[in-house]
């Protein structure tokens, strides 16, 4: 039947409680953690909360092959067996044994599997040709880049397409508007083969305006500079130096003269 079992956990012969059961009886822990689990069965089918009245410990050495009163008593100093004045009582029975336990498990566990479906079919739906959000864009151009026309109008797709820069989903530059700066780029010489390359470039800044693209094509060097104007000196535009001024002038240069004299050499 579907309901006739129990649940073991992983590593419950390593379990501290099961290892000290095996050092109290001398038994390995293996065979105690089998034992233990034959005690549970019985247990689940024929316990209701997890009490059995009017038993006692030296019932359940009839109860199960192999156990004595010795090993029972181990088992209720490991916290695993209680004895009472009306018989004896398994304690955390409703987390573990019983119809609500196992229901309750089940559906922890469907859940838990649920989860990883679902986690592992996410990553697998993730794709190339899904990934529409402007943070996405730069993937999505990379997996599978369209072709363009080496045409002004083809560039200015090409611009619309890598562009990240978007309002409520829309791109912020009109393909057309990009087809006219492309053309103008055209006219001055420069060939649809590199502006193409430079557009598709992976490390460009796919959120960049135009006027810093096409700055960084045309280059500042090519816009030529003013030429810097000549200094120029008109004798008539000095004013002549006073006499008392002169006079400090020259004392100032006879004083300099002396102290450069009296350096060694």
């Amino acid at each position: 039947m579907a309901g006739d079992w129990i649940p073991r956990q992983n590593g419950l012969s390593r379990k501290q409680e099961v290892l000290d059961i095996a050092k109290a009886t001398g038994r390995d822990r293996r065979w105690v953690a089998d034992a233990l689990c034959e005690f549970w069965e019985w247990c689940d089918q024929e316990l209701a909360a997890g009490l059995a009245k009017g038993r006692t410990i030296a019932d359940l050495c009839g109860l199960v092959p192999g156990t004595d009163e010795t090993f029972w008593l181990a088992v209720q100093s490991a916290g695993w067996l209680r004895v009472t004045a009306i018989g004896l009582s398994i304690p955390h029975f409703d987390r573990w044994l019983g119809r609500s336990a196992k229901k309750r498990l089940e559906n922890t566990r469907r859940q838990h599997l649920s989860r990883i479906a679902r986690d592992k079919s996410a990553t697998t739906v993730l794709s190339c040709s899904v990934l529409s959000a402007p943070e996405n864009e730069l993937v999505r151009s990379e997996c599978t880049p369209p072709t363009f026309e080496l045409s002004a109008a083809g560039l200015g797709q090409q611009w619309c397409f890598y562009l990240t820069r978007k309002r409520l989903g829309v791109v912020r530059d009109s393909p057309l508007d990009m087809a006219a700066e492309f053309a103008e780029l055209i006219r001055l010489g420069h060939a649809p083969q590199k502006l193409q390359a430079a557009i598709a470039e992976k490390c460009r800044d796919r959120g960049e305006h135009f006027w810093q693209f096409k700055e960084r094509i045309v280059g500042k060097a090519s816009k030529p500079s003013a030429p810097r104007p000549k200094a120029t000196f008109d004798p008539e535009t000095v004013k002549p130096q006073p006499p008392e001024d002169q006079e400090k002038s020259r004392k100032i240069m006879a004083e300099a003269r002396a102290k450069i004299g009296r350096m060694p050499q």
